[in-house]
């Protein structure tokens, strides 16, 4: 059982695009965080243009800041557009925000029933 939930805890919290968490980790660094620490609590697709080269990611990551050593939860949300390989990424310190963004972001998307945000 213990063997499931670590399987289980790994797949939610899998980014899935080496890449991307990458770029994640770099904006991070970035900002003054220790990037390369960094725990992803989930990332999930919540919005998508088709034929799919625009997209959508909600997550959560808990991070360290560099310079107070406090530990934070950061809430995102990633915009990638595989057709002119650009990626956009903003943090926040709690939801509300970031459910404004994502409303912006996801206008004229296909978006998810009930997107994790």
């Amino acid at each position: 059982m213990l063997w499931l939930k670590s399987l289980v805890s790994r797949w939610t919290t899998w980014v899935g695009d080496r890449d991307v968490e990458l770029a994640l980790r770099r904006k991070l660094t970035q900002r003054g965080y220790y990037g390369d620490a960094a725990t992803f609590d989930y990332m999930r697709l919540v919005a998508v243009q088709r034929p799919g080269w625009l997209q959508v990611f909600s997550f959560v990551v808990n991070v360290k800041h560099r310079d107070t050593d406090e530990h934070e939860r950061l809430f995102g949300l990633l915009r990638q557009d595989e057709r002119y390989n650009r990626l956009e990424v903003e943090f926040f310190e709690n939801s509300g925000p970031r459910q404004r963004l994502f409303r912006e972001w996801s206008a004229d998307l296909v978006v998810l029933r009930n997107p994790r945000l």
